[in-house]
């Protein structure tokens, strides 16, 4: 089985913005929590990001499938891991194996 997938990413600005006085060295996400320069994370939404001096740039870690049997969907955990399984058995993986 050939599925077809894509991934997605996004950047956006990272002005120095003071906080309480003062302009903190780091990224502010969009949650409002402070990531140090040069640090990356996972955030709720599982894409891994990096803060550098003037942005913040994202890219999700969880593929978007394309090309999905129309029994199969794909499905997360809270940690950010996929599967894919049928649709209506939840705990039946979504695999095709071909024998050449």
């Amino acid at each position: 089985m050939v599925t077809l997938c894509h991934g997605d990413c996004f950047l956006y600005p990272n002005p120095p913005r003071p906080v309480n006085g003062k302009v903190p060295s780091g990224c502010m996400d969009l949650q409002g929590v402070l990531h140090p320069t040069g640090s990356k994370w996972i955030d709720e939404y599982c894409y891994r990001c990096v803060c550098t001096r003037n942005k913040i740039s994202c890219c999700s870690t969880i593929p978007v499938f394309t090309d999905l049997p129309s029994d199969c969907k794909s499905v997360v955990d809270k940690d950010c891991n996929y599967k894919l399984v049928k649709k209506h058995k939840p705990d039946t993986d979504c695999i095709k194996m071909s024998v050449n």
